[in-house]
Protein backbone atom coordinates (compact mmCIF):
# COMPACT_ATOMS: atom_id res chain seq x y z
CA UNK A 1 0.00 0.00 0.00
CA UNK A 2 2.76 2.41 0.96
CA UNK A 3 4.51 1.58 -2.73
CA UNK A 4 1.46 2.64 -4.57
CA UNK A 5 1.15 5.60 -2.58
CA UNK A 6 4.87 6.56 -2.86
CA UNK A 7 4.89 5.93 -6.41
CA UNK A 8 1.63 7.69 -6.99
CA UNK A 9 2.63 11.09 -5.22
CA UNK A 10 5.94 10.99 -7.51
CA UNK A 11 4.05 10.61 -10.88
CA UNK A 12 1.39 13.26 -9.55
CA UNK A 13 4.04 16.00 -8.67
CA UNK A 14 5.73 15.32 -12.15
CA UNK A 15 2.25 15.60 -14.38
CA UNK A 16 1.61 18.61 -12.10
CA UNK A 17 5.20 20.07 -12.58
CA UNK A 18 5.07 19.85 -16.32
CA UNK A 19 1.18 20.76 -16.90
CA UNK A 20 2.19 24.01 -15.42
CA UNK A 21 4.83 24.23 -17.50
CA UNK A 22 5.60 24.60 -21.32
CA UNK A 23 5.19 20.54 -21.82
CA UNK A 24 1.23 20.70 -21.79
CA UNK A 25 0.76 20.48 -25.75
CA UNK A 26 -2.76 18.75 -26.25
CA UNK A 27 -6.27 19.81 -25.88
CA UNK A 28 -7.17 17.23 -22.93
CA UNK A 29 -6.07 19.83 -20.67
CA UNK A 30 -9.14 21.83 -20.94
CA UNK A 31 -9.94 25.23 -18.94
CA UNK A 32 -10.62 25.17 -14.95
CA UNK A 33 -13.95 23.97 -14.18
CA UNK A 34 -15.95 26.09 -12.09
CA UNK A 35 -19.50 26.12 -10.56
CA UNK A 36 -22.31 26.73 -12.94
CA UNK A 37 -22.35 30.59 -13.69
CA UNK A 38 -25.18 32.73 -12.52
CA UNK A 39 -27.18 34.53 -14.97
CA UNK A 40 -28.54 36.62 -12.61
CA UNK A 41 -25.86 38.46 -11.36
CA UNK A 42 -25.49 42.24 -12.11
CA UNK A 43 -22.14 41.80 -13.06
CA UNK A 44 -19.86 39.95 -14.76
CA UNK A 45 -16.03 38.91 -15.22
CA UNK A 46 -14.42 36.58 -18.16
CA UNK A 47 -11.14 35.69 -17.10
CA UNK A 48 -8.46 34.24 -19.23
CA UNK A 49 -5.58 33.09 -17.84
CA UNK A 50 -2.56 30.09 -16.73
CA UNK A 51 -1.97 28.16 -13.77
CA UNK A 52 -1.86 31.85 -11.66
CA UNK A 53 -5.17 32.53 -12.34
CA UNK A 54 -6.10 29.09 -11.32
CA UNK A 55 -4.88 29.23 -8.10
CA UNK A 56 -2.72 26.39 -8.38
CA UNK A 57 -0.61 25.52 -5.33
CA UNK A 58 -1.72 28.85 -3.70
CA UNK A 59 -2.87 27.60 -0.06
CA UNK A 60 1.55 26.32 0.02
CA UNK A 61 4.56 27.77 1.55
CA UNK A 62 7.88 27.65 -0.25
CA UNK A 63 10.05 26.07 2.07
CA UNK A 64 7.41 23.97 3.90
CA UNK A 65 6.69 20.29 3.59
CA UNK A 66 2.52 20.55 2.50
CA UNK A 67 1.57 17.19 4.33
CA UNK A 68 -0.22 14.41 2.50
CA UNK A 69 -3.07 16.17 3.26
CA UNK A 70 -1.83 18.36 0.11
CA UNK A 71 -2.93 15.07 -2.09
CA UNK A 72 -6.07 13.76 -0.27
CA UNK A 73 -7.79 11.66 -2.84
CA UNK A 74 -5.52 12.25 -4.97
CA UNK A 75 -3.84 9.55 -5.39
CA UNK A 76 -6.82 7.37 -6.09
CA UNK A 77 -7.50 10.22 -8.95
CA UNK A 78 -3.81 9.70 -10.90
CA UNK A 79 -4.08 6.03 -10.93
CA UNK A 80 -7.43 5.88 -12.13
CA UNK A 81 -7.97 4.86 -15.62
CA UNK A 82 -8.97 8.07 -17.96
CA UNK A 83 -7.09 9.91 -15.71
CA UNK A 84 -6.91 13.71 -17.59
CA UNK A 85 -5.39 17.02 -16.22
CA UNK A 86 -8.42 18.68 -15.77
CA UNK A 87 -8.09 16.10 -12.52
CA UNK A 88 -5.31 17.66 -11.66
CA UNK A 89 -6.69 21.17 -11.67
CA UNK A 90 -9.75 20.28 -9.76
CA UNK A 91 -7.08 18.51 -7.24
CA UNK A 92 -4.76 21.57 -6.99
CA UNK A 93 -6.64 24.58 -7.95
CA UNK A 94 -7.51 27.21 -5.87
CA UNK A 95 -10.08 29.78 -7.33
CA UNK A 96 -10.97 31.19 -3.91
CA UNK A 97 -7.42 32.39 -3.05
CA UNK A 98 -6.24 33.39 -7.31
CA UNK A 99 -6.36 37.05 -7.38
CA UNK A 100 -8.30 36.54 -10.69
CA UNK A 101 -11.47 35.27 -9.17
CA UNK A 102 -11.00 35.64 -5.33
CA UNK A 103 -14.12 38.05 -3.59
CA UNK A 104 -11.81 38.45 -0.87
CA UNK A 105 -10.59 42.27 -0.73
CA UNK A 106 -7.54 41.80 -3.20
CA UNK A 107 -9.80 39.65 -5.74
CA UNK A 108 -10.50 41.11 -9.25
CA UNK A 109 -14.03 40.65 -8.29
CA UNK A 110 -13.73 42.72 -5.38
CA UNK A 111 -12.00 45.63 -7.30
CA UNK A 112 -14.94 45.13 -9.67
CA UNK A 113 -17.64 45.48 -7.10
CA UNK A 114 -15.80 48.64 -5.56
CA UNK A 115 -15.75 50.19 -9.37
CA UNK A 116 -19.70 49.27 -9.97
CA UNK A 117 -20.61 50.10 -6.24
CA UNK A 118 -21.74 46.56 -4.95
CA UNK A 119 -20.57 43.83 -3.65
CA UNK A 120 -18.52 40.85 -4.35
CA UNK A 121 -21.25 38.12 -4.25
CA UNK A 122 -23.00 40.43 -7.00
CA UNK A 123 -20.06 39.79 -9.38
CA UNK A 124 -20.68 36.68 -11.93
CA UNK A 125 -17.19 35.43 -12.75
CA UNK A 126 -17.06 33.05 -15.89
CA UNK A 127 -13.23 31.64 -15.49
CA UNK A 128 -11.59 29.87 -19.03
CA UNK A 129 -7.81 30.00 -17.26
CA UNK A 130 -6.16 26.71 -17.40
CA UNK A 131 -2.75 24.69 -16.07
CA UNK A 132 -0.21 25.51 -18.78
CA UNK A 133 -2.57 27.97 -20.60
CA UNK A 134 -0.90 29.71 -23.68
CA UNK A 135 -1.90 32.27 -26.13
CA UNK A 136 -2.51 28.87 -28.53
CA UNK A 137 -5.10 27.99 -26.04
CA UNK A 138 -7.24 31.64 -25.90
CA UNK A 139 -9.48 30.17 -29.38
CA UNK A 140 -10.22 27.26 -26.89
CA UNK A 141 -10.62 29.62 -23.68
CA UNK A 142 -13.25 31.77 -26.00
CA UNK A 143 -15.57 29.01 -26.92
CA UNK A 144 -15.73 28.25 -23.28
CA UNK A 145 -16.54 31.50 -22.19
CA UNK A 146 -19.12 31.95 -25.14
CA UNK A 147 -20.44 28.48 -23.94
CA UNK A 148 -21.21 30.40 -20.32
CA UNK A 149 -22.08 33.53 -20.87
CA UNK A 150 -24.67 32.62 -23.33
CA UNK A 151 -26.69 36.04 -24.11
CA UNK A 152 -25.26 37.55 -21.17
CA UNK A 153 -22.20 40.20 -21.53
CA UNK A 154 -19.12 40.77 -19.84
CA UNK A 155 -18.82 44.05 -18.45
CA UNK A 156 -15.16 43.31 -17.65
CA UNK A 157 -12.34 40.68 -18.87
CA UNK A 158 -9.37 39.92 -17.00
CA UNK A 159 -6.38 39.07 -19.83
CA UNK A 160 -3.30 37.54 -18.12
CA UNK A 161 -0.96 35.25 -20.48
CA UNK A 162 2.42 35.06 -21.89
CA UNK A 163 4.18 33.18 -18.64
CA UNK A 164 3.61 29.59 -20.41
CA UNK A 165 4.92 31.23 -23.17
CA UNK A 166 8.40 32.28 -22.30
CA UNK A 167 9.02 28.59 -20.68
CA UNK A 168 7.53 27.38 -24.34
CA UNK A 169 10.21 29.34 -25.57
CA UNK A 170 8.47 31.32 -28.09
CA UNK A 171 10.26 33.89 -30.13
CA UNK A 172 9.56 38.11 -29.57
CA UNK A 173 8.22 37.56 -32.97
CA UNK A 174 6.13 34.90 -32.69
CA UNK A 175 4.87 36.51 -29.20
CA UNK A 176 4.04 39.25 -31.32
CA UNK A 177 2.02 37.96 -33.67
CA UNK A 178 -0.03 35.48 -31.23
CA UNK A 179 -0.96 38.13 -28.79
CA UNK A 180 -2.04 40.99 -30.72
CA UNK A 181 -4.28 38.13 -33.26
CA UNK A 182 -5.82 36.41 -29.43
CA UNK A 183 -5.91 39.56 -27.58
CA UNK A 184 -8.08 40.99 -30.90
CA UNK A 185 -10.14 37.82 -30.38
CA UNK A 186 -10.87 38.12 -27.22
CA UNK A 187 -12.18 41.80 -28.09
CA UNK A 188 -14.51 40.44 -30.98
CA UNK A 189 -16.03 37.82 -29.04
CA UNK A 190 -16.68 40.77 -26.15
CA UNK A 191 -19.24 43.94 -25.97
CA UNK A 192 -17.35 47.48 -27.48
CA UNK A 193 -18.41 48.48 -23.72
CA UNK A 194 -16.07 45.99 -21.92
CA UNK A 195 -13.48 47.39 -19.92
CA UNK A 196 -10.13 44.95 -19.40
CA UNK A 197 -8.01 44.30 -16.56
CA UNK A 198 -4.94 43.00 -18.26
CA UNK A 199 -1.38 41.79 -16.72
CA UNK A 200 2.16 41.40 -17.70
CA UNK A 201 4.66 38.44 -17.75
CA UNK A 202 6.04 38.12 -14.07
CA UNK A 203 9.75 38.51 -14.01
CA UNK A 204 10.21 35.22 -12.83
CA UNK A 205 14.05 35.30 -13.60
CA UNK A 206 14.29 36.85 -10.53
CA UNK A 207 12.68 34.03 -8.22
CA UNK A 208 16.29 32.04 -9.48
CA UNK A 209 17.97 33.78 -5.88
CA UNK A 210 15.63 31.59 -3.44
CA UNK A 211 16.83 28.35 -3.28
CA UNK A 212 15.22 25.32 -0.82
CA UNK A 213 15.73 21.66 -0.76
CA UNK A 214 13.17 19.50 0.70
CA UNK A 215 15.29 16.41 1.13
CA UNK A 216 14.24 13.08 -0.39
CA UNK A 217 10.88 13.36 0.69
CA UNK A 218 7.61 15.84 0.21
CA UNK A 219 4.84 14.61 2.54
CA UNK A 220 6.42 11.61 3.48
CA UNK A 221 7.43 10.13 0.25
CA UNK A 222 9.98 9.93 -1.78
CA UNK A 223 10.21 11.68 -4.73
CA UNK A 224 12.68 12.79 -7.77
CA UNK A 225 11.74 16.72 -7.16
CA UNK A 226 12.74 17.34 -4.12
CA UNK A 227 14.27 21.19 -4.77
CA UNK A 228 13.37 24.32 -6.16
CA UNK A 229 16.02 24.12 -8.83
CA UNK A 230 14.62 20.49 -9.63
CA UNK A 231 10.42 22.12 -9.64
CA UNK A 232 11.79 25.14 -11.70
CA UNK A 233 13.70 22.87 -14.36
CA UNK A 234 10.95 20.15 -15.21
CA UNK A 235 8.49 23.50 -15.36
CA UNK A 236 10.72 26.03 -16.97
CA UNK A 237 14.49 25.47 -18.56
CA UNK A 238 14.36 29.04 -20.28
CA UNK A 239 14.70 30.79 -17.00
CA UNK A 240 18.12 29.47 -16.51
CA UNK A 241 19.53 30.74 -19.87
CA UNK A 242 21.46 33.89 -19.91
CA UNK A 243 18.36 35.88 -21.99
CA UNK A 244 15.91 35.01 -19.48
CA UNK A 245 15.77 38.92 -18.27
CA UNK A 246 15.50 40.15 -21.45
CA UNK A 247 13.27 37.88 -23.24
CA UNK A 248 10.67 38.57 -20.35
CA UNK A 249 10.89 42.42 -20.81
CA UNK A 250 10.56 41.84 -24.55
CA UNK A 251 7.56 40.13 -24.06
CA UNK A 252 6.15 42.95 -21.97
CA UNK A 253 7.04 45.67 -23.97
CA UNK A 254 5.07 44.19 -26.77
CA UNK A 255 2.20 43.94 -24.53
CA UNK A 256 2.76 47.19 -23.59
CA UNK A 257 2.72 48.32 -27.17
CA UNK A 258 0.13 46.33 -28.39
CA UNK A 259 -2.57 46.52 -25.53
CA UNK A 260 -3.34 50.12 -25.94
CA UNK A 261 -3.27 49.97 -29.58
CA UNK A 262 -5.96 47.11 -29.71
CA UNK A 263 -8.41 47.43 -26.77
CA UNK A 264 -7.58 51.38 -26.21
CA UNK A 265 -8.51 53.75 -23.31
CA UNK A 266 -11.14 50.98 -21.83
CA UNK A 267 -8.28 49.29 -20.09
CA UNK A 268 -5.92 48.79 -16.68
CA UNK A 269 -2.90 47.59 -17.31
CA UNK A 270 -1.40 46.54 -14.35
CA UNK A 271 2.45 48.04 -14.63
CA UNK A 272 3.70 46.80 -11.35
CA UNK A 273 3.69 43.28 -12.39
CA UNK A 274 6.71 44.38 -14.93
CA UNK A 275 9.07 45.55 -11.39
CA UNK A 276 7.55 42.91 -9.50
CA UNK A 277 10.05 42.06 -6.33
CA UNK A 278 8.65 38.61 -6.21
CA UNK A 279 9.58 37.81 -2.14
CA UNK A 280 10.23 34.30 -1.11
CA UNK A 281 7.17 34.89 1.13
CA UNK A 282 5.35 35.52 -1.96
CA UNK A 283 6.15 31.97 -3.61
CA UNK A 284 4.52 28.46 -3.41
CA UNK A 285 5.88 24.96 -2.26
CA UNK A 286 7.12 24.77 -5.61
CA UNK A 287 9.53 27.52 -5.56
CA UNK A 288 7.50 28.95 -8.63
CA UNK A 289 4.15 29.94 -8.60
CA UNK A 290 2.23 32.49 -6.15
CA UNK A 291 1.10 31.60 -2.65
CA UNK A 292 -1.68 33.54 -1.05
CA UNK A 293 0.77 36.87 -0.44
CA UNK A 294 1.64 36.32 -4.08
CA UNK A 295 -1.97 35.95 -5.05
CA UNK A 296 -2.40 39.65 -3.43
CA UNK A 297 0.63 41.59 -4.14
CA UNK A 298 -0.83 40.69 -7.65
CA UNK A 299 -4.02 41.77 -7.28
CA UNK A 300 -2.92 45.02 -5.57
CA UNK A 301 -1.28 45.73 -8.96
CA UNK A 302 -4.89 46.18 -10.43
CA UNK A 303 -5.44 48.62 -8.27
CA UNK A 304 -3.12 51.12 -7.80
CA UNK A 305 -2.73 52.37 -11.21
Amino acid sequence: MNHIVKGSVVLGLTALMGACGDSNDDDSNPPQEQQSFDQNKEVVLTVYGDSISTGVLASTELGEQPGLELFENFTDVISSEGFTQLDLQKSFARSDVAASTSTESYGIPALVAEREGLSSSDVGVVSAAKFGGRLKDVDQMVEKVSQELGDKKSNYVFFMLGGNDFCADLTQDEFRTQYSEKLKLVKSNHSSDSQYLVGYVPPVYKILSYTYEYGPEIGGVDTDLASCEDFRKNTCEPLFRDDAQSRVEGFNQTIAELVPEILGDSVTLAEGIRTWGIAETELAFDCFHPNKNGQETLGSFFRNQ
